[in-house]
């Protein structure tokens, strides 16, 4: 077993050693204007029992992808009347519906469908929350 590399020229890499990185030529300005956009992620904690049946209680906080388009079946956070209620994506009697183990609720033609849940952190009791992420 070698501790350093050996730099020899008859050396070869192995076929898994990453490509070299070669310095890009400087040509002028960025070709893409950088337009702040919204935030990628967002965080939203479950308050009630209305994911129980998935695994997630009270407590669990969800991290919300607000760039990916929603599907149905996805569970997504939407703004409707006012608040947020967060559920699976349905369609029914042919109207967008949020469910939940407390039943379905029909989105308004002027509810907004915030973001798609990419993970789940359920809480571990016990322990500190962080402070970041309290509401």
């Amino acid at each position: 077993m070698r501790s350093a590399p050996r730099a020899a020229p008859d050396d070869v890499g192995l076929p898994f050693d990453l490509p070299q990185e070669r310095a890009r030529p400087v040509t002028g300005p960025a070709t893409e204007a950088a337009v702040p956009g919204p935030e990628p992620l967002a965080w939203y904690r479950v308050e009630g029992s209305e994911f129980t049946s998935r695994g997630w209680p009270a407590g669990t906080e969800l991290l919300i992808d607000v760039n990916r388009t929603p599907q149905r079946g996805d569970v997504v956070l939407a703004r409707h009347g006012g608040m947020l209620r967060a559920g699976e994506l349905s369609h029914e009697v042919g109207r967008l519906a949020v469910r939940s183990d407390h039943g379905s609720i029909w989105l308004e033609s002027a509810a907004q469908v915030v973001g798609v849940v990419r993970v789940a952190e359920p809480p571990l009791h016990g322990m500190p929350v962080s402070p970041a992420r309290r509401q």
